[in-house]
């Protein structure tokens, strides 16, 4: 009986060792909601070949054939995994969740700041991303316009609650889709979404509130107005809706693999119009010579390949079903009597530029600029039926604000029209690889600055000076020849440069199309940092541009010519004793020689008041300037 017993004891040992041999590995906790992996210690990794199963579904369920469980609601349940090597258990807890976060609002100002707080202490709080942030006691603070973040706080054993912030941008915009005629529709996007919209004019145009969806009502010109409430407050959006008896194009832009403005046979040019004015046709007057056809799906493109000698025009017409038809022209020449070649940049994007062909009159001994082309992407430009003549190429940006970077340049490399080189071109022959090789600019800093004007007429007191305005304007470094900046007049002849390092010399030189400068040496020093009074006058009968070192009004002592109260509060008095029948400009600009007032005023006079309240306190300078006097000081606003 004994035997029969212990034999049965060893059995049971037996099977028991076959049947409980592995064991459940992985994480054996979680809170509800959440998914994991776990799987039996014989396995790698993921167990398979076998099957699972959850005692309690209601708490957690797990896949038959693979160890992931999915837990339901907080408890217990036996997770069993049967495999070829026996069956293991395992205890799995599903842990209460944590109460929810409580908020009064969970939208937020960019810069401002909402309270978040839980009725469980101990926690942490955190960010799911950058545009808010949340410290430890649950104030979030929106960063990013218009982000949604979402924040947590989390207890232990990690179980959470989280919430989703939105950041409400301070202010909105609004812009129009479609062009829109009387009768037409357009539609209007407001950012942010869910704003109201409405119009100044109802007699031009009337506009959906919701859907912001315009009708067209007679031609004219109507305010729009877009606003929404949000954490910021009410912001909004103002712009000017304009009602059109026609469709407006704007001119062709070159798209990135163009060339222009002319084409040789066999050549392709890519012509584009803004994306909002999609949807139109592209047509050739003569396809046998220059074809066209829409770069699908992106209608606002067309490709151009020319094919035989002679010319085409190359139309793109327009219509948005209530507007008349409208049609942008552009005329191709197709020749094998071509100067071509490349802008190129040695840094830097260059984007659109303008290239001109300047060509040499005989009869005037002139230059002229005889054609001129748009180009971008590989910045290859052709001229064609060009003829025998000396001909000069010019790059530049089509705009050219004052700073550092490329500067406009003659072929080959040259900042200066009376150093260029010149294309000695022979009528069939083809010129090919006149390129233009990008010349730049120094990035400096530095507290110098320097500003002046360039003007024409006698400047003497015989007559009133006359701005000269579009007149490029160099800044070269004197000792080495290299160009520092270079800026254009604007529409009063002023020019300024900022930015410049100091104890150095400048040559300030003007540069114009048949015109020779005389350059301005201008040395800046620690002491002097500024130089207000970089003056040139241009003579149109002697075509050249010299330093306008005084005017008459310079020799004047400037004791003669009061300026006060300063510093100065509300009002700065001029005062001067040379009473002129002539016009008199006065000007105050800041100390980066920005002009923040302009003002005309009758030299005859003798004095004028300035109103200088809406300017904030600091130094600036102050000029005023008749055809006998030109005269700068340094004031204080309070």
């Amino acid at each position: 009986m004994k035997k029969s017993i212990s034999l049965f004891v060893l059995l049971a040992v037996i099977a028991l060792s076959k049947t409980a041999y592995c064991t459940i590995v992985g994480q054996l906790s979680t809170c509800p909601g959440y998914t994991l992996l776990v799987h039996d210690s014989t396995a790698a990794g993921v167990s398979s070949g076998g099957s699972w199963t959850s005692s309690n579904p209601s708490v957690a369920t797990v896949m038959l054939s693979f160890g992931q469980i999915t837990s339901v609601s907080p408890g217990t349940t036996i997770i069993t995994y049967t495999g070829s090597s026996g069956v293991s258990t395992a205890v799995f807890t599903v842990n209460p969740a944590p109460a929810p976060i409580t908020f009064t609002t969970l939208h937020v100002c960019t810069g401002s700041t909402i309270s978040l707080s839980h009725p469980t202490s101990g926690g942490a709080w955190t960010s799911g991303g950058a545009g808010a942030t949340v410290t430890s006691g649950g104030t979030v603070t929106g960063v990013t316009a218009n982000a949604t973040v979402g924040i947590s706080y989390t207890l232990s054993p990690g179980c959470r609650s989280s919430v989703v912030v939105t950041v409400d941008p301070a202010t909105a915009f609004a812009r129009i889709e479609t062009q829109v005629c009387p009768s037409g529709t357009g539609t209007w996007v407001g950012y942010p979404s869910g704003g109201t919209w409405s119009v100044s004019s109802p007699s031009v145009a009337t506009i959906d509130p919701a859907t912001g969806v315009m009708t067209g009502v007679s031609v004219g010109t109507s305010m729009v107005t877009y606003q929404i409430s949000n954490a910021c407050g009410l912001v909004s959006d103002t712009a000017v809706a304009k009602i059109s008896g026609t469709l407006e194009l704007p001119d062709f832009h070159y798209a990135i693999w163009s060339t222009g403005p002319d084409m040789r046979p066999g050549e392709t040019m890519s012509l584009s119009v803004l994306s909002q004015y999609a949807g139109g046709t592209w047509t050739s007057s003569a396809p046998s010579i220059a074809s066209v056809s829409a770069y699908a799906p992106y209608t606002m493109w067309g490709n151009v390949t020319a094919h035989s000698v002679g010319s085409a025009n190359i139309s793109y017409t327009l219509s948005n079903g209530t507007c008349p038809t409208v049609s942008l022209v552009k005329s191709i020449d197709v020749s094998n009597d071509c100067i071509s070649g490349k802008a190129i940049f040695t840094s830097g994007d260059p984007g659109v530029v303008k290239v001109w062909l300047i060509k040499y009159n005989p009869v005037t001994h002139l230059l002229t600029a005889v054609d001129s082309a748009k180009i971008g992407g590989i910045n290859q430009f052709t001229f064609g039926n060009v003829g025998t003549d000396s001909f000069r190429i010019k790059v530049s940006y089509d705009s050219l604000a004052a700073g550092t970077g490329a500067q406009p340049t003659y072929h080959n490399s040259s900042s200066y029209w009376n150093s260029a080189s010149v294309i000695y071109h022979t009528s069939g022959v083809d010129d090919t690889g006149k390129n233009v090789v990008m010349m730049y600019g120094a990035i400096t800093a530095g507290p110098g600055f320097i500003s002046g004007d360039v003007t024409t007429g006698a400047n003497k007191g015989t007559a009133d000076y006359v701005p000269a305005s579009g007149v490029l304007v160099f800044c070269v470094d004197n000792s080495t020849g290299a160009i520092i900046q270079s800026a254009y007049t604007n529409a009063s002849g002023h020019y300024s440069f900022s930015g410049l390092p100091v104890d150095k010399t400048y040559r300030i030189y003007p540069e114009e199309l048949n015109y020779l400068t005389t350059p301005n040496p201008v040395t800046l020093t620690s002491g002097t940092t500024s130089m207000t009074a970089a003056h040139f006058q241009k003579h149109s009968v002697s075509l050249t541009i010299t330093p306008l070192l005084s005017y008459a009004g310079d020799v004047m002592s400037k004791m003669d010519i009061s300026v006060f109260p300063v510093p100065a509060d509300r009002v700065i008095n001029i005062q001067w004793p040379q009473a002129a029948s002539s016009y008199g400009h006065i000007e105050i600009a800041d100390v980066w020689g920005r002009r923040v007032i302009s003002k005309a005023t009758d030299a005859a006079k003798g004095t004028e008041a300035v109103d200088v309240s809406t300017l904030s306190a600091g130094v600036y300078f102050l000029t005023f300037r008749s055809a006998t006097v030109s005269y700068t000081t340094k004031v204080e606003v309070l």
